[in-house]
């Protein structure tokens, strides 16, 4: 092959292999949105824990996506609120893990909120 074949050849490899990162872009924009619209419909049906286990799903899936940080803080608000809930009903190791969770996300407003009732869930 001839330096002008190496340089079509060099080329065409290039081009492919940008299809096919574009290729592969498109499908796990398409596979978050999938996964997205089931967190939200699980949400919909007050599923709050396999609506969070969902919304965590679009960020292993993607991380970088568009998705990813309204779905981490979805994620956190709603195992927050389901926490709450079962302080409500005095289940306080269930609770206890799940206010975990939600400081152990880093996410900043649940994390926030999480953390008084985290504190008063411990032995005085």
């Amino acid at each position: 092959m001839n330096g002008r074949g190496r340089l079509k050849y060099a080329i065409g490899v290039c081009l492919a292999s940008a299809m096919l990162a574009s290729a592969m872009l498109v499908s796990a924009c398409d596979e978050t949105k999938a996964i997205h619209d089931r967190a939200t419909a699980f949400e919909a049906e007050g599923k709050r824990s396999e609506a969070a286990d969902q919304f965590d799903l679009v960020c292993e899936k993607a991380p970088d996506s568009e998705r990813c940080p309204s779905s981490r803080t979805r994620a956190a608000e709603l195992r927050l609120e389901a926490a709450k809930s079962l302080i409500d009903q005095e289940k306080y190791e269930q609770a206890k893990a799940l206010l975990d969770r939600v400081i152990a996300s880093g996410v900043p407003e649940p994390t926030k909120n999480a953390k008084e009732p985290r504190a008063k869930l411990e032995p005085a």
